[in-house]
């Protein structure tokens, strides 16, 4: 198990106690992972993939035991099923946000009821979890966020110079009007950095200028799953849904289009589409 040595920063005074002016946390050893989910297969198969990462993991099978062990145990991270027995996690990462003691704990919600941007926004605003995935979740994305909480980043990791070399080569696939050779460089890229939104979105741009729109639609959500503000991948799945039939899809879309319009005159445009499609 590991231990957080916190290292004090202050000044002595001949008459007063040392006055505290901030505190570091240093890890020492593998980081301690707490993960709590009522379904059995999914708690055995986290324990087993972060153990296999190097980590030292507890498991809570409902919110009474998870809160139980937060308040006798230290904790680098919280992975945390919203639909809990008991006590919910939305209510469970609530208080943690609120405790001086737990607040600076990252958590990762995860839920197979709640689905879609609204939750995921709420998720963080209301309850400040610092990170929502829907279920069924891809581990490798899963180990990917784990990571970034554990190391501070808010920032993905550079992307490997491979996979920067096919995304730009892919790219200048894209600009010459050739969308064919364009897809099969860009998969390459996806499949060197899965995680990068922007290869995930010129791969779309490739599958919907060759015709394969349900394809394009796939990417284009991936694109948005990995940067929900990405204007012009959320205007292209509007689109194709709506050519599609499916009106819900497209509005829903456009709504988070509207938030992530880059201009006025953009978001007025886009605020009457919305109302002509409603």
């Amino acid at each position: 198990r590991n231990d957080d040595v916190a290292m004090e920063i202050g000044h002595h005074d001949d008459d007063k106690d040392a006055e505290v002016l901030g505190s570091v946390q240093v890890r020492i050893g593998p980081a301690h992972i707490l993960v709590v989910d009522d379904d059995g297969d999914i708690l055995r198969l986290l324990d087993k993939t972060l153990r296999s990462a190097g980590h030292v993991v507890d498991l809570a099978r409902d919110g009474r035991e998870a809160e139980a062990k937060l308040k006798t145990g230290r904790y680098d991270l919280v992975i945390l099923d919203a639909m809990l027995p008991h006590v919910h996690g939305f209510e469970i990462c609530a208080r943690m946000k609120a405790s001086a003691r737990t607040r600076r704990v990252p958590v990762i919600l995860l839920s197979a009821v709640y689905r879609g941007w609204r939750y995921a926004h709420d998720a963080r605003e209301s309850f400040g979890a610092d990170d929502y995935m829907e279920k069924p979740f891809h581990l490798p994305e899963l180990l990917r966020r784990v990571q970034h909480r554990l190391s501070g980043g808010s920032q993905p990791p550079p992307a490997s110079e491979k996979a920067e070399k096919l995304y730009h080569e892919g790219m200048g696939l894209l600009d010459a009007k050739k969308p064919a050779d364009a897809r099969t460089v860009l998969e390459k890229a996806v499949k060197e950095d899965p995680f990068s939104a922007r290869a995930q979105f010129a791969l779309a741009r490739a599958m919907h200028e060759q015709g394969d729109l349900f394809h394009a639609i796939t990417a284009y959500e991936r694109a948005v799953d990995l940067r929900p503000n990405l204007f012009q991948a959320l205007r292209a799945l509007a689109t194709l849904y709506e050519q599609k039939g499916f009106r819900r899809k497209a509005a829903e879309a456009l709504e988070r289009a509207l938030h992530s319009a880059p201009d006025v005159q953009t978001r007025d445009a886009l605020r009457a589409r919305l109302i002509k499609m409603l």
